[in-house]
């Protein structure tokens, strides 16, 4: 994520970005989000696990297109 990050992309992509971190790595992942989602378009699939998308302005889930 922070390499990715490193290189400014205008928009970043993150697939279930907190699995298999332990909470001390969970929780550098939302304080370097929450740096930089201001200025990025992020993209989070996630299995419901909520913070790895808290701090996104829209959720679109599976079933809006049902």
């Amino acid at each position: 994520i922070a390499k990715a990050l490193s290189h400014e992309p205008k928009i970043l992509f993150l697939d279930e970005p907190t699995t298999n971190l332990d909470a001390t790595v969970i929780d550098w992942y939302k304080q370097l989000i929450s740096k930089y989602a201001m200025q990025k378009t992020i993209v989070v699939c996630s299995n419901s696990i909520k913070d790895e998308y808290a701090f996104c302005d829209k959720i679109i889930t599976m079933e809006d297109f049902k």
